[in-house]
């Protein structure tokens, strides 16, 4: 069988992931997380991978959504730049794999089931933690709507709530994070390769409101990935998969399943310790929203 991932140029722009000049580095890092994320939806996905279809969103080379392809999947990437496009074709031609693989630009916020069909697994590897906070709680909610089985999220996470935002009625905390300067033009923004495409802030959010905001969006099942390991991984990162299954009913405590998950979360504070500094907590969330309305820069630590 031919080696796919020995050829020249193919190696060249996959060593070059992640580089804004384009480069080849010499290092096989990113070997890493495609490895977590293929064993992920193997172990986790309802349909043997040659069976489903595959939606990698904000693909730059198209690494993944290739891996895909290479186990018999068929997959579509979409990228904004054009630069990462072009390059994510070149690597679906070298490894034989442009009749599985469509790679296309657009922006990853318009995405919809009617502008793209339905997916059973769907990527967003590296790209949430680039986006304006009720952009990300919106495109969330409309990647749940095609998903049919499971989402895959690889995010920077915010490891304290510095603020908050409201999203139909809740508050998710989280952090603002500046991707450009305010008077940044539209073509230094899309210059920079490993930043946003236009929006100023990001949101990283907690481990905690991600959890909770994929739980509103329609997922019953969202867990975090520890293994396969990754000690490239920084502290500040994360792994997640969101799923949509039945939550079964038990018999012994019937009474839970009369309570919604708001309820549930409230008869559970009379068993929780009060948290230290809970006011100036709540006090530094309002400050910093406020802040970040009047254009400071509010970052994750």
């Amino acid at each position: 069988m031919e080696n796919v991932a020995s050829k020249p140029l193919l190696r060249a722009i996959l060593d070059a992931k992640g580089r804004d000049d384009g480069k080849p580095v010499d290092t096989n890092a990113n070997a890493i997380p495609v490895r977590r994320v293929l064993a992920l939806a193997e172990a986790l996905a309802r349909k043997p991978l040659a069976n489903s279809r595959v939606l990698d969103i904000a693909c730059q080379e198209g690494c993944y959504a290739l891996e895909f392809a290479l186990t018999g999947a068929e997959a579509v990437g979409v990228e904004a730049r054009e630069y990462h496009a072009q390059r994510a074709r070149i690597c679906a031609e070298q490894t034989g794999m442009g009749d599985r693989v469509q790679f296309e630009i657009g922006d990853i916020r318009a995405i919809t089931e009617a502008s793209h069909g339905r997916f059973d697994i769907v990527l967003m590897l590296g790209i949430l933690y680039h986006l304006d906070a009720t952009d990300a709680a919106e495109t969330l909610s409309r990647l749940e709507a095609l998903t049919d089985d499971l989402l895959i999220i690889d995010t920077h996470i915010a490891l304290s709530a510095k603020a908050s935002f409201d999203w139909r009625g809740r508050d998710y905390d989280g952090a603002f994070v500046r991707e450009h300067g305010d008077n940044d033009t539209e073509e230094q923004r899309k210059a920079r390769r490993q930043a946003s495409i236009d929006n100023t802030f990001a949101f990283y959010f907690t481990k905690q409101a991600l959890a909770r905001l994929l739980f509103e969006c329609g997922f019953t099942i969202v867990m975090e990935a520890l293994t396969p390991l990754d000690a490239t991984k920084p502290t500040d990162r994360a792994t997640f998969v969101a799923m949509k299954r039945p939550v079964r009913q038990g018999q012994l405590y019937p009474w839970i399943h009369l309570l919604s998950e708001d309820q549930i979360a409230a008869a559970a504070q009379s068993y929780l310790p009060a948290l230290p500094g809970g006011g100036r907590v709540k006090a530094a969330r309002l400050a910093n929203k406020l802040l970040h309305k009047l254009g400071f820069t509010l970052t994750p630590r």
